[in-house]
């Protein structure tokens, strides 16, 4: 998730970006992330969109985070709270369930006998 780095803290991109991630992780899902800084801004954005956040690594001066040492802090954001599902905008929701419908479908096929 380093990508992060690149947005502009002024857009939504980011916000975005980590609702999706909310809404595809269950409750509990964690997200490893490294940073060139310290303290990222976006830490705020997952902490605002249902995760807990926890810096496990830094780099200060004179010391290592491992042995590229490119990041300077590694982060484990933790899924706790569930995101509302987007509303329906063209069958979003429909698609899923013609999906799961299409995969119920072949694994009765791949049951035939011939």
């Amino acid at each position: 998730m380093d990508s992060l780095d690149w947005f502009d803290p002024k857009s939504t991109e980011a916000a975005t970006q980590v609702q999706a991630v909310n809404r595809a992780l269950k409750l509990g899902g964690r997200v490893l992330l490294r940073s060139a800084g310290l303290s990222p801004w976006y830490i705020r954005v997952f902490e605002g969109n249902g995760f807990v956040a926890r810096r496990v690594n830094a780099r200060f001066p004179g010391t290592c985070v491992d042995r590229v040492n490119m990041y300077a802090s590694c982060w484990i954001c933790t899924k706790t709270e569930c995101l509302p599902p987007l509303p329906n905008k063209g069958g979003m929701e429909e698609n899923i369930d013609r999906d799961r419908n299409l995969s119920s479908a072949s694994s009765v096929l791949d049951n035939l006998e011939l």
